[in-house]
């Protein structure tokens, strides 16, 4: 499979995820699949940058070109801003506009997944406690960190309700 094939194909598989950020959490409207830019993450000489682009596999946009890993890109629900990971100083979450300016640091905290409320006023995410692999939730500016788990289990993956009442998680043993 070519590189361009490869992406499509993960575009494709992606995009119906995405279509909360266009305001169209049922995926139904065939308008998300084209509007939608996919953020994603990918290694060029060792180093993982992010990147958009759309689904029919056009119009790819670096969003970070430095000597940082950034892992773990999020849409806000309004399309504006992404939450992402980064190893550079301090290590922890950051938050930068849609076209990747205005990046700043959030929060130090080591995470894999990352959901936002859809209010945009939350994230859920996973990360390490004295217990394990737990599941938290923050505000969105990184204030008011909470662990909701506590079970001592390894809990991971947390995604939000479409109302936003409720957070789904992958328990792994």
């Amino acid at each position: 499979m070519n590189a361009r094939a490869s992406i499509v194909g993960r575009a494709a598989l992606t995009t119906l995820l995405l279509c909360t950020a266009c305001g169209d959490p049922t995926g139904s409207n065939p308008a998300c699949s084209t509007q939608c830019p996919i953020v994603f993450a990918e290694r060029t000489n060792f180093i993982w940058d992010l990147f958009t682009i759309n689904a029919d596999g056009t119009g790819r946009h670096p969003l970070t070109t430095d000597t940082a890993t950034d892992v773990y890109p999020a849409w806000s629900p309004d399309h504006r801003r992404i939450a992402f990971w980064s190893g550079r100083e301090p290590a922890g979450i950051y938050m930068m506009n849609a076209d990747g300016s205005n990046r700043h640091h959030v929060i130090a905290f080591s995470t894999m997944h990352m959901s936002w409320s859809p209010d945009g006023r939350r994230i859920a995410l996973d990360g390490s406690s004295d217990l394990g692999a737990e599941v938290f939730v923050m505000d969105a500016d990184g204030t008011d960190l909470r662990n909701l788990t506590r079970s001592g289990d390894f809990e991971e993956k947390p995604a939000w309700s479409p109302v936003g009442d409720l957070i789904a998680y992958h328990p792994r043993q």
